[in-house]
């Protein structure tokens, strides 16, 4: 409910239904990355395409240049048409399991 104050708050003339508000921010936090920081999300839609390997493996990982863009960095070389991966950073199994999905058992 405090959301929905705050539309009002910044000017907005009607606020969304409750229940628009919260697809909207279940949405964000299953489409969302940390990318290791405590306090910023970013939404990069390209990513859900993205397996998860580990570096050690041949999982990329991301990095933010000077410009603050974020740059996918291959793990192993990689061929035109080939699947790319991403180290997801995450080494607990339940956690890979709760957050996207993955067990480690099975892959």
């Amino acid at each position: 409910r405090r959301y929905i104050q705050d539309f009002f708050a910044v000017g907005c003339p009607t606020a969304p239904s409750e229940a628009l508000l919260n697809w909207a921010i279940a949405l964000v936090l299953s489409r969302s990355h940390a990318f290791g920081s405590k306090t910023g999300r970013w939404l990069t839609p390209v990513l859900d395409f993205v397996n998860h390997k580990p570096e050690a493996l041949g999982g990329g990982r991301l990095e933010c240049d000077a410009n603050g863009d974020l740059i996918f960095i291959a793990g192993a070389d990689t061929r035109a048409g080939e699947q790319v991966f991403l180290d997801y950073q995450v080494d607990d199994a339940s956690l890979l399991f709760a957050g996207f999905g993955i067990d480690l058992e099975e892959t």
